[in-house]
């Protein structure tokens, strides 16, 4: 069975079809999951004083995976295209190369200032 281009079976194709789906998948969690395990570990200390270091990075840990949870539940949701409808307005926004370089230009931003704020917080050493 041809998948329509030339030199590719359809188990190829599907293989490559899944491929792009983790590959996705692991974008849209680091995209997210990063810039908010960050914010969490700058927050976190200020949030609970008597809290050490090991218990901030765990809960700014657990934090990130939950939010990064929370959206894969929320893309997958918006995905699934009604039975008889027009396909779902999430595959539409994934293709947007403006919504990509946001989110990709915010988590740049915010590890730019986390990273200044660790370097002035050492005393510049």
């Amino acid at each position: 069975m041809s998948s329509g281009i030339p030199g590719w079976s359809a188990e190829e194709d599907r293989f490559l079809d899944r491929l792009d789906r983790v590959t996705w998948r692991v974008a849209r969690v680091l995209a997210l999951g990063v810039p908010v395990w960050f914010g969490l570990l700058l927050a976190v200390p200020h949030a609970i004083p008597p809290i050490g270091p090991m218990p901030a990075l765990a809960l700014a840990t657990l934090g990130a995976a939950g939010v990064s949870w929370a959206n894969e539940r929320r893309v997958s949701r918006a995905r699934r295209a009604p039975p008889n409808g027009p396909p779902a307005p999430g595959l539409r926004a994934r293709r947007r190369l403006g919504t990509r370089a946001l989110v990709l230009a915010g988590a740049v931003l915010l590890f730019a200032v986390y990273a200044i704020l660790v370097i002035v917080a050492g005393g510049g050493r």
